[in-house]
């Protein structure tokens, strides 16, 4: 990914990456949704589904780790913002 060079270019990237995260914890309640409604229907699911929704579980949780990382990182940046840049955020909000 290039690295965003002006404050209008940093706050986009925050507003897509926290998009992102909104989308992750969505996938992650789904499944968890999934695997409750299976239990309290008494759905048989083999271990080997119940194992891949588990795999899956965690695999969002990383990336909603990894997309926290990438805002922490964006707001660091706008922190570290030449002057010019910190007064054209200052002067369009």
């Amino acid at each position: 990914m290039n690295r965003p060079r002006f404050p209008g270019q940093i706050r986009r990237a925050i507003q897509h990456v926290r998009l992102l995260e909104d989308m992750s914890r969505y996938m992650l309640i789904r499944v968890a949704e999934f695997q409750v409604l299976a239990d309290d229907r008494n759905i048989p699911i083999n271990e080997a589904n119940r194992t891949d929704a588990n795999q899956l579980i965690q695999r969002i949780e990383a990336l909603i780790q990894r997309v926290q990382n990438r805002i922490e990182y964006l707001n660091n940046l706008i922190h570290r913002a030449p002057l010019e840049a910190l007064f054209a955020i200052i002067n369009s909000a």
